[in-house]
């Protein structure tokens, strides 16, 4: 059973450090883990979803979309140096993130282990400009990346 952590489990919060796994919640989890294989799935890095889930050893653990793994038979880690490129090209897009929308009220560049995130759920935002948004983010990223 794999399951996603924000949005899935746990509600969005203003802040990403907010959105924790409720007790009830875990236990339930850690119940059907004992049945059957139970992993979460998040874009967080693993550090960050240990501490917000305390999931403990009997639920995997997926991080960082995939790059990062704990509690799972067979996963192998990212190689040293395709990690060091990633870190590379998160620093550069923090930096573009960051000119773009450093002083937007309610936008946060959050740096994770081997991603970089743009928060807006605290920006007052239309419909329109959240397209916006997506459109000026895409060729931003993909302009650094290729």
């Amino acid at each position: 059973m794999l399951l996603d952590y924000d949005w899935t489990l746990t509600p969005i919060r203003p802040r990403p450090e907010q959105a924790i796994l409720a007790p009830k919640t875990r236990s339930l989890l850690q119940s059907l883990a004992r049945h059957h294989r139970v992993v979460l799935l998040s874009g967080r890095d693993l550090k960050a979803l240990r501490h917000l889930a305390r999931p403990g050893k009997s639920i995997g653990m997926v991080g960082t979309h995939g790059a990062e793994g704990a509690n799972l038979r067979g996963f192998r880690p990212m190689n040293p140096a395709r990690v060091a490129c990633f870190r590379r090209q998160r620093n550069e897009a923090a930096v573009v993130l960051r000119r773009a929308y450093g002083n937007a009220r309610g936008m946060e560049v959050e740096v994770k282990s081997l991603s970089v995130a743009l928060h807006f759920r605290r920006a007052r935002l239309s419909r329109l400009e959240e397209k916006g948004l997506v459109k000026y983010q895409r060729p931003a990223v993909h302009a650094l990346l290729y």
